[in-house]
């Protein structure tokens, strides 16, 4: 069988939860070049479904019981609590979000009771449990990325997965007005 140019490579990055974009040059060309629907197929052969996302990168579709993981209620308290900072502090949530860099001693997350209680509800306790789930956003490239294009367009893939962990990181006395969807 004749398979796709670079097949090892992409799947070693999808299946570790990486998202493939145009900064990825040579993997991202060769899944939007015209033999999408062979690595499609042949990842279809392993269980997985490959896809391409509206804001350009490519991803394996989560299983339905990884919508329900203790890492994604994780990173839903995370993202959470991060834009709730922002909009409470009168910034533009969007801009912010994706231009500024975060420190992991500057990040907000332990700095309110309310927030305290959202990361512990998740079982994050403390800056070493924050650092996984920061890792962990790095290792797909979601974190830590030099393009603001690139960390929307993966976040923006991401934050519709949140939406079941949102009635229960409610903030209750909270002054944020809660920001429009990332469209």
């Amino acid at each position: 069988m004749n398979h796709p140019p670079y097949l090892r490579e992409v799947f070693e990055k999808l299946k570790n939860g990486y998202h493939i974009s145009p900064e990825d040059d040579v993997l991202y060309a060769a899944l939007n070049g015209e033999r999408f629907d062979d690595y499609a197929d042949y990842f279809a052969g392993l269980g997985v479904t490959l896809r391409k996302h509206e804001h350009d990168f490519f991803y394996f579709e989560p299983e339905p019981e990884d919508n329900n993981s203790p890492r994604l209620a994780k990173i839903a308290a995370f993202s959470f609590i991060l834009i709730d900072h922002i909009a409470n502090r009168g910034l533009p949530v969007e801009p912010t979000l994706f231009a500024d860099s975060f420190t992991l001693r500057g990040l907000p997350h332990f700095t309110l009771d309310s927030y305290r209680a959202r990361m512990e509800q998740v079982g994050i306790l403390d800056h070493a449990d924050l650092r996984e789930v920061v890792n962990h956003l790095k290792n797909v490239g979601c974190g830590g990325l030099p393009s603001a294009a690139r960390r929307r367009a993966l976040l923006s893939g991401f934050i519709p997965l949140c939406a079941p962990f949102q009635p229960a990181l409610h903030f209750p006395g909270s002054p944020t007005r809660r920001p429009k969807p990332m469209s």
